[in-house]
């Protein structure tokens, strides 16, 4: 497992460490993030893992740090990524 994301220079040196990302306070889920933000509440582990999916997939197409509008039917919703 590759340490470095694919924009990251290679000639900088960074040091890595593995701690756990998911977490709860009372009875709400969080999951902090390598940009150092946390991520919540979530209400279950269920819906913590749907909003970690969408972040990561989110981050891997350059969409952090933008607004988005998501469209439902009879409604439309902004999402801020930062």
């Amino acid at each position: 497992m590759s340490t470095c994301r694919s924009t990251d220079s290679p000639l900088v040196q960074k040091t890595f460490f593995r701690s756990e990302r998911v977490f709860k306070e009372g009875e709400q889920f969080f999951f902090s993030t390598r940009e150092q933000s946390i991520e919540g509440p979530y209400k279950s582990l269920e819906e913590l893992n749907d909003a970690l999916l969408l972040y990561v997939a989110c981050c891997k197409e350059g969409f952090l740090g933008k607004r988005l509008t998501l469209a439902n039917p009879g409604e439309q919703t902004q999402l801020s990524i930062l």
